[in-house]
């Protein structure tokens, strides 16, 4: 129940981040834009906050590897990955199609390699109890 939980808080923090918060705390707005400033900041960040989720989502509900856990990591990924840019478009008043769609490259790449990861752990779990 509880990794179930951490799941839930993980995909609250995706779709709503901190720096939605931006209208309300001018200052963390600031401070968040200069963290994350540069091209290769976002798109890490990007990348392991979707690659977390993939291995959350597989961790939470023992999920076996093959193509269905697969399917379903991804689909999750992409679902929560599409909701988050929405929600960022209606704060920000426009939609940078562009934009949206290389976030949703990274995302989906993240939730391949966070899936990957979790095949990876899963794996060597098993050879050491075999």
């Amino acid at each position: 129940m509880a990794k179930r939980i951490i799941l839930l808080f993980w995909i609250v923090m995706i779709v709503f981040p901190i720096a939605g918060l931006g209208w309300l705390y001018p200052g963390l707005f600031v401070r968040l834009n200069t963290v994350l400033r540069s091209n290769a900041a976002h798109v890490v960040m990007h990348a392991a906050l979707f690659a977390g989720l993939a291995l959350l989502l597989m961790v939470a509900f023992n999920m076996k590897p093959g193509r269905r856990a697969m399917a379903a990591s991804i689909l999750v990924v992409l679902v929560v990955a599409v909701l988050q840019e929405w929600l960022q478009a209606l704060t920000q008043g426009f939609f940078p199609l562009l934009g949206a769609l290389y976030d949703l490259g990274v995302d989906f790449l993240g939730g391949v390699v966070g899936y990957g990861v979790y095949v990876i752990l899963r794996s060597k779990d098993e050879f050491k109890r075999g």
